[in-house]
């Protein structure tokens, strides 16, 4: 090949052409798939609500002895981090 001689390379011919083939957009979820989300949502808040009333109506002692245990819990986590931060700056 001669210095300064062009080469053409012809990327086209043969007997699968290079080309893109068409982007289609993605298919977007319809309403109704929305609205079920939605609707799912309310139901489970709804019953945890109806549950907790419930629980709380039919066995009022127990549920009381829950939640100050719960309570508990977090004095107790809450005084194990001021004890970590104090340590810290001691």
């Amino acid at each position: 090949m001669a210095a300064g001689s062009t080469v053409i390379i012809r990327v086209n011919e043969g007997p699968w052409p290079l080309t893109r083939p068409e982007r289609r957009p993605a298919a977007l979820p319809s309403d109704t798939d929305g609205e079920r989300s939605v609707n799912v949502k309310k139901v489970v808040t709804l019953a945890a609500v109806a549950l907790v009333l419930f629980l709380l109506i039919t066995q009022p002692n127990e549920s009381a002895e829950a939640v100050r245990t719960a309570l508990g819990w977090l004095q107790s986590g809450a005084e194990s981090i001021i004890t970590f931060v104090r340590s810290l700056f001691a």
